[in-house]
């Protein structure tokens, strides 16, 4: 459980630190490597996403 949230934090940070929102939302790849879910989840969590990140920051 803590594996997979750590992994969606990872991409969430990848997203947000290079800015490629649109990039993801477009890429094909993002369906072949069943991702979008993931993304959907962190879309909707985007608040707590950024959250838990400036947590992650400030240690």
């Amino acid at each position: 459980m803590q594996f997979g949230f750590i992994k969606q934090l990872t991409l969430a940070a990848d997203i947000l630190h290079n800015g490629k929102l649109w990039y993801i939302l477009m890429n094909h790849e993002i369906y072949e490597n069943h991702l979008f879910e993931n993304f959907c989840t962190i879309v909707q969590n985007i608040q707590f996403i950024r959250e838990a990140l400036f947590y992650i920051v400030s240690l």
